[in-house]
């Protein structure tokens, strides 16, 4: 998990945690891909940022679409 997003697997748990937090309090959800799920939408999300990799490279390796991933990291960055 360090090796691709950077955090340990506890801290991007946490880092989840918090978002769903602040989104909820805010009144603001975010729509990500149900197959990912939150968390999982931030993970692909922190490993596209950190590695300035490819969407379909990520599809690949998550087993999804192209267009899941661009819908998890807009999700989270729009």
């Amino acid at each position: 998990m360090k090796q691709t997003t950077g955090l340990t697997r506890e801290e991007s748990q946490n880092l989840a945690d918090r978002v769903l937090r602040h989104a909820s309090a805010s009144g603001l959800a975010p729509d990500g891909p149900p197959i990912l799920g939150p968390y999982g939408s931030l993970v692909v999300t922190l490993t596209y940022l950190r590695r300035n990799s490819a969407q379909v490279d990520r599809a690949e390796r998550y087993g999804v679409s192209q267009s899941t991933i661009s819908r998890a990291v807009s999700s989270l960055t729009a």
